[in-house]
């Protein structure tokens, strides 16, 4: 990667309730954070059965590079991420179940 702009690779998982018509709402710390105002396009990429959703329009090979520099940075392959994010979203919805 040829960036000298530092990667913030802090990682957060929030709960996010799927309104009418698909619509969810960003907690507000998140849009302060990430100085997102209201009427700004995001952009959703797919991986696999996981969604990203980013304030920036991704250009493919740029988020493709920032991908693999954060998992050769944290030594993690494709799968252990996507097993990793898997499981975070199996507690999740246990979570949500116990609390229903």
């Amino acid at each position: 990667m040829n960036s000298t702009e530092p990667v913030n690779s802090s990682i957060k998982v929030f709960s996010l309730e799927l309104q009418t018509q698909g619509k969810i709402v960003i907690p507000q710390d998140i849009l302060n954070t990430l100085q997102i105002d209201e009427g700004e396009t995001l952009a959703l990429v797919q991986v696999g059965d996981f969604i990203l959703l980013t304030s920036k329009i991704p250009r493919v090979n740029t988020l493709t590079e920032k991908f693999i520099s954060l998992m050769d940075v944290n030594q993690v392959i494709l799968n252990e991420l996507l097993d990793g994010l898997q499981q975070e979203r199996q507690s999740f919805l246990q979570e949500r179940q116990a609390s229903a």
